[in-house]
């Protein structure tokens, strides 16, 4: 039901058979190779760890930890910056 409300109103559906982390960075990594910006937004560690596996050095996919702690949000940031510019 809800899908053919999404797909009525011309926004993209796709539907994970599997882990949906794997797709979820798949179309962010396909969409920054497309040359429209991505940005992930998500708590989910499992999300971050493939997207930095996945990264290329010169990637331009970004994943935010929506936080009410700013300095956590900071260094969160950080953390993936540093980590994906040494894979």
């Amino acid at each position: 039901m809800l899908k053919l409300r999404l797909v009525e109103a011309g926004v993209r559906v796709l539907h994970a058979k599997d882990d949906s982390d794997v797709l979820i960075v798949t179309i962010a990594l396909d969409m920054e190779i497309s040359g429209n910006p991505a940005l992930l937004v998500g708590t989910d560690t499992d999300l971050l760890v493939k997207l930095i596996y996945r990264n290329k050095p010169n990637g331009n996919v970004k994943m935010l930890h929506p936080s009410m702690n700013k300095i956590l949000d900071k260094l969160y940031r950080v953390m993936f910056d540093k980590i994906s510019s040494l894979i």
